[in-house]
């Protein structure tokens, strides 16, 4: 249960191929953590319905943005705190191009319910129609043991519905190191789909998530 986040709604969604079951989305509303399904398409038409009611945030659990360094020798280094789960790894490339394609592909669909969208927390306005968007970073011991994306979904919106009620949340896991400068790909869907996004939405780091366990209470389907 969230008690405190009634006024809000928190999805997130585990990024993979959705020609088979490789996606999954969860989301908390209405003080209720829920799983949703392996469907695209039912994302977009919750997201859709949730906007006209309450401020959405949005994560992606794939990388979100990437550091662009002042000196070669930086080159192809992560980001802090990502350890062996590196942006530039063969996988976190393979789902960060994923993401790209998926952030603009759902942006796009909802657009016309988008008032205002933010990366930066602090300038989310909490308003019906207002899309915070974040980055989830779940791996480790809170990766789900059987590799279902709905659970680990649901392990990142919880972790965001605890730091949302303890006032922590703002404060990312994950940056860009000293030095470099950043690259938002979901700047760049955002870009791409049109949706109303007024600072530099292209150099903007997001909000990263990093939960250190399992959600592992009882949950409702969606």
């Amino acid at each position: 249960m969230c008690k405190k986040a009634d006024d809000i709604v928190v999805y997130a969604c585990d990024v993979g191929s959705t020609r088979g079951e490789n996606f999954g989305w969860a989301k908390c509303e209405n003080g209720e953590i829920k799983l949703g399904t392996n469907k695209i398409d039912e994302l977009v038409n919750e997201l859709s319905k949730s906007l006209y009611k309450k401020p959405v945030a949005l994560g992606f659990e794939c990388p979100c943005f990437l550091p662009i360094p002042g000196k070669s020798a930086q080159l192809s280094k992560g980001r802090v705190n990502e350890h062996d789960r590196s942006c530039f790894a063969p996988a976190g490339g393979y789902v960060a191009t994923l993401g790209i394609h998926q952030m603009a592909f759902i942006f796009d669909n909802i657009k016309q319910n988008v008032l205002k969208v933010s990366v930066n927390y602090s300038e989310w306005d909490k308003e019906p129609k207002s899309l915070f968007i974040w980055e989830a970073f779940v791996s480790g011991a809170a990766h789900s043991d059987d590799n279902n994306h709905m659970q680990d979904a649901a392990t990142a919106v919880d972790e965001f519905i605890k730091r949302y009620n303890n006032g922590s949340l703002g404060n990312s896991d994950v940056t860009i190191p000293v030095g470099s400068e950043c690259i938002s790909l979901a700047g760049l869907a955002c870009r791409w789909s049109n949706l109303p996004y007024t600072n530099d939405v292209l150099r903007e780091e997001l909000m990263v998530i990093k939960p250190t366990e399992q959600y592992k209470n009882e949950i409702e389907n969606s």
